[in-house]
């Protein structure tokens, strides 16, 4: 008996029927931080934390589950506590960004890239 064979084909069937890593309600942003000093990036719902800083040229992701990405998100820049930026960041009508982006620029500007 071939037992095998069939069981692999069984399982490739399967495969197209959803088993995606990120399903279509998540949505992600990356937040880069471009200024020569570390900065906490904080998503929302995010309170300052060793997790959320960001030292020159880093990045990180700020997962949002069961979201389409249609809806405006706040973020906040800031140190030692203290938040001196905030950036809301409302997708264009036309798309739901697949690349979205909050940069930290040298500027000291919180913006959304992207959108």
């Amino acid at each position: 008996m071939h037992r095998f064979p069939i069981a692999g084909l069984l399982l490739l069937a399967a495969l197209p029927l959803g088993c995606d890593l990120f399903s279509s309600s998540d949505f992600a942003v990356n937040l880069v931080n471009q200024d020569s000093q570390a900065i906490h990036i904080l998503a929302p719902g995010d309170a300052f934390s060793p997790d959320n800083r960001l030292d020159p040229g880093a990045n990180r992701f700020a997962n949002f589950p069961n979201a389409t990405g249609a809806e405006p998100k706040a973020f906040r820049a800031g140190a030692n506590g203290m938040v001196f930026q905030t950036v809301t960041c409302t997708p264009s009508a036309d798309r739901a960004p697949s690349n979205a982006n909050v940069v930290y620029r040298a500027s000291g500007l919180l913006v959304c890239e992207d959108w």
